[in-house]
Parts: structure tokens; C-alpha cells; sequence
């Protein structure tokens, strides 16, 4: 719930480099917690590996929007 407020937030702003910065910290907790349920046995090996793909995929789009706003300040 956290990601999809900081998403609007971000949407809603010009300066978005901090907010992007919020989301990868709360994006890492949540890397984290997906790490303990599997060591934990909570989900299977096959749902934390689905799960890893995915948050490594919002990372990967995080660091896109981050170099774009970058270029957009300077």
C-alpha cells in the first residue's frame, strides 16, 4: 500500500528523486520480507523466485524513471 501511495505521490510532483528514493527503501523491506516468508517456509521456492522477478522488475523501472527525472533537472 506504502509503493502505490509513493507512486501517486511521485505522480503528483515535479521533484520526484526523493520519493523515488522512499520507494526503493520500502521496495528493499519488501525484498526483505519476501526473504524471510521463503526461509520461513510461509511460500514456496517457485512463488519467491516469481516474486523476486517482480520487485527486480519495479527496481529496474525505478532506476529508468530515476535517470529520466535526472536528465530533466539538469
Amino acid at each position: 500500500m506504502e509503493m502505490i501511495v509513493l507512486i501517486y505521490r511521485a505522480n503528483r510532483t515535479k521533484k520526484k528523486i526523493f520519493i523515488i528514493a522512499k520507494m526503493r527503501e520500502v521496495l528493499l523491506e519488501v525484498q526483505v520480507y519476501i526473504r524471510l516468508m521463503s526461509d520461513l517456509k510461509y511460500i514456496s521456492e517457485r512463488k519467491y523466485v516469481a516474486l523476486m522477478e517482480e520487485t527486480t522488475s519495479m527496481s529496474k523501472q525505478m532506476t529508468a524513471w530515476e535517470r529520466s527525472e535526472i536528465k530533466v533537472e539538469n
